[in-house]
């Protein structure tokens, strides 16, 4: 009834499931559940707590270990494929299922390398039960997190707020709190230590790997940066951040160096490319009494993110319809020629995604043009201070008020070759015939001849700004503000 092939065919699946067996029963193996080990989906790891201890689950003590070693913000599953002897889970694994097979059947094959890599370097396995989901999360008092296991959120030092839509997840909110630490999960926070010293320099490393567990499934492009705190001293009486400074090494794309103070601020980061080290470097000076500190949400952006990644010569990018759009260290204050707000050597893009537009008792419609008006100013001036200008490149604030000037050439000014914002195709939103590309002075307006500020519209796409300022400010061109901007898109 039965032929040797179909006993064969019998025999293979049970065969199959003693080897498991074997493998599984030594009891040193990652897969079994010692009390450390909670279940097929969660390996064992090294973690270190905030003193740089190493925390040993076989005897429950703490052993010394280097700080730098420490690789915060990142899930401890990558040390599934280090905490070997052979250095290779996926090697061990196939090793010991290959010999008990063959003990079975001497004509097995003597090798399974390629489909048990396969099987074990799969980002599905990583994601069982919820351990390493990665979806990113918000939780209720509105942190960014991702969605992980609860107790992999503890042992690397995330704490557990709300819950996420996978079964057993937790939205996990990541904070790290020290200077020459390395980050390579998504929504990860980067928060002032409690002491900073003067004259030294505070850092942070984002890993991008595509060869990392938390990174393997959606390859990293882009890194979002949101200064949810940012306040360090600002510029000298030249406009130049000298005492104080934040600036980004190893992007594709150019950053600015900024200071003084930018909550609510963002910059996306370029990836050169999918395997790179890039640096967030605070450095700080003496001879301030300047309150530091600092809360850099960093979201890492996918490749396959098509919706949320940014132009690739953009800085900022905006993805509402409205909103505000400000130089670096504007604020509502009046500067003055000992402290200037606006920064030197600014040179980036500013884009705006297209929306649709839903105007009343219409269907969706894209938006075709972008209009820019001034931001409203709501501080009360204060003798001898002037009022906060919401537009303020090239002109000397605390004199008489330059008009725009926009162009190049005129004697008064030189938006020509220092400070101006490039909006191409602007024309005066009352009238048509009054249009311009460049802008400087104290008030927004395409004609030379006008003192006060209008609305801007273009219709040029992509939809940007480009802002330029030069190294520092001359005797003729002190406290200016920089610019605050509403911007509304509009479908016709």
């Amino acid at each position: 009834m039965f032929g040797p092939s179909h006993c064969v065919a019998m025999l293979l699946p049970v065969s199959l499931m003693l080897a498991l067996t074997s493998v599984f029963a030594n009891p040193t193996p990652l897969l079994i559940s010692p009390p450390y080990y909670y279940s097929i989906s969660y390996f064992p790891y090294r973690h270190y707590d905030t003193t740089g201890s190493l925390w040993n689950p076989d005897s429950e003590t703490l052993q010394s270990e280097p700080e730098s070693s420490e690789i915060e913000g990142r899930t401890p599953l990558r040390k599934v494929f280090t905490d070997h002897s052979s250095g290779n889970f996926a090697s061990d694994v196939e090793g010991r299922i290959s010999a008990s097979l063959r003990n079975a059947f001497p004509n097995f094959p003597t090798s399974l390398s390629a489909p048990l890599s396969s099987f074990f370097a799969n980002p599905a396995l990583l994601t069982l039960g919820g351990l390493l989901d990665g979806a990113p999360c918000t939780s209720p008092n509105a942190e960014a997190g991702i969605c992980t296991n609860s107790r992999l959120c503890s042992s690397y030092g995330g704490r557990s707020s709300g819950s996420c839509s996978s079964f057993g997840s937790v939205c996990c909110i990541n904070t790290v709190t020290r200077c020459g630490a390395t980050v390579t999960l998504n929504n990860t926070y980067w928060q002032a230590p409690t002491t900073l010293s003067a004259e030294s320099t505070c850092s942070l490393s984002i890993k991008l790997d595509p060869t990392l567990a938390e990174q393997r499934r959606n390859p990293i492009c882009q890194i979002r940066l949101d200064f949810e705190v940012f306040s360090i001293a600002g510029p000298n009486t030249q406009t130049v951040c000298a005492t104080d400074n934040f600036r980004v090494s190893g992007t594709a794309n150019r950053v600015p160096i900024i200071c003084g103070q930018n909550v609510g601020q963002h910059m996306y980061l370029i990836a050169p490319s999918s395997t790179a080290d890039i640096q967030l470097i605070f450095t700080l000076g003496t001879g301030t009494s300047q309150d530091r500190s600092w809360k850099i949400r960093t979201s890492l952006l996918a490749c396959s993110s098509t919706s949320l990644l940014a132009p690739d010569d953009c800085l900022q990018y905006f993805t509402q319809s409205t909103g505000t759009v400000r130089s670096f260290n504007w604020r509502e204050v009046s500067p003055s020629a000992a402290a200037p707000r606006q920064l030197a050597n600014q040179d980036y893009n500013i884009c705006f995604r297209t929306e649709q537009i839903i105007n009343t008792n219409s269907f969706p419609r894209v938006a075709s043009s972008i209009c820019y008006t001034p931001c409203v100013i709501t501080t009360t001036a204060v003798l001898p201070q002037m009022p906060p200008l919401a537009f303020s490149l090239t002109g000397d604030s605390t004199g008489s008020f330059l008009p725009a000037a926009a162009g190049a050439g005129s004697s008064f000014n030189q938006c020509a070759n220092t400070d101006y914002l490039v909006i191409h195709g602007a024309v005066d939103s009352t009238t048509p015939t009054s249009f311009n590309d460049r802008f400087c002075g104290n008030n927004l307006n395409p004609s030379s001849t006008q003192q006060t500020s209008v609305t801007l519209c273009s219709t040029a796409k992509p939809f940007n700004v480009l802002y330029r300022t030069d190294g520092s400010e001359s005797s003729t061109e002190f406290a200016n503000n920089g610019f605050c901007l509403r911007y509304e898109q509009r479908a016709s």
